[in-house]
C-alpha cells in the first residue's frame, strides 16, 4: 500500500503519504540485522510490526494537518520540466512526475541530497565514471519506485531538511532503443535547494 523507499539510516526520516480505503493494516520493518551490526532476523519478527485501522469515522490530529506543497514534473526529451529551484524544508512536498517522452524509455525521479561543497556536476562526474552504479555513491531521500515506462507517473512524497539536493534518472538507453549512457549524464538532472 505505501512504503518509506530505500533503508533509512539512524536520525533520517521520511515523509509516507498514503490514501487507504477503509480496513485493517499493518505498518512493518523488513531489514533484516541486529544493534551492533551483523546479520538478524526481519525486524518485523522482533516488534518493528503496528496494527491499525482506517476508518471513515477516524479525525486526523491537528498537528497532523501541516499544509502540502504539490509540483507537477514531466521529462521529455531526456529533460526535467516544472521542478522549481527552491522548495520549502521541513514541509510536505507532493511531486507529480510523469514520463511524456513521445517514444518508448523508462524513466525516474530520483532526489540525492548534495554534501556540502558539491553540485550536481559532481554527480554527473560521477555517472560518467561509474556508470549508474556511481548512483549508490549519493544520499537518497526520495524516488518514484520501479522505472516509469512512457506515459506513466507517479507521485513522490518528500519532506526534506535544509539543504541542496538533485533530480536525476539513474535509468540507462537511448530514443529507438539500446543500450546508452545513464540519463543523468545527458541532461537528465535538476538542482534544488531546500530552505
Amino acid at each position: 500500500m505505501a512504503d518509506s523507499g530505500d533503508p533509512l539510516p539512524t536520525n533520517s526520516s521520511h515523509t509516507v503519504t498514503m490514501n487507504l480505503p477503509p480496513g485493517n493494516y499493518v505498518a512493518t520493518c523488513w531489514q533484516t540485522g541486529k544493534a551492533g551490526g551483523g546479520t538478524g532476523p526481519p525486524h518485523v519478527t522482533i516488534g518493528m510490526i503496528k496494527p491499525f485501522t482506517a476508518s471513515t469515522s477516524a479525525t486526523a490530529p491537528a498537528s497532523a494537518m501541516k499544509p502540502v506543497v504539490s509540483y507537477n514534473v514531466f521529462v521529455k526529451n531526456f529533460t526535467y520540466h516544472g521542478m522549481p529551484s527552491s522548495v520549502p524544508a521541513n514541509t510536505p512536498i507532493v511531486v507529480g512526475f510523469t514520463n511524456e517522452e513521445s517514444f518508448e524509455i523508462d524513466h525516474e525521479f530520483v532526489v540525492l541530497k548534495l554534501p556540502a561543497g558539491k553540485t550536481a556536476q559532481d554527480v554527473i562526474n560521477d555517472a560518467k565514471k561509474k556508470g549508474a552504479s556511481g548512483e549508490d555513491d549519493w544520499i537518497h531521500v526520495a524516488d518514484s519506485g520501479d522505472p516509469l515506462p512512457t506515459n506513466s507517473g507517479h507521485a513522490v512524497t518528500m519532506d526534506l531538511a535544509p539543504g541542496n539536493y538533485v533530480a536525476t534518472c539513474w535509468q540507462t538507453g537511448k530514443a529507438g532503443g539500446g543500450t546508452g549512457p545513464p540519463h543523468v549524464t545527458i541532461g537528465m538532472i535538476k538542482q534544488f535547494t531546500a530552505s
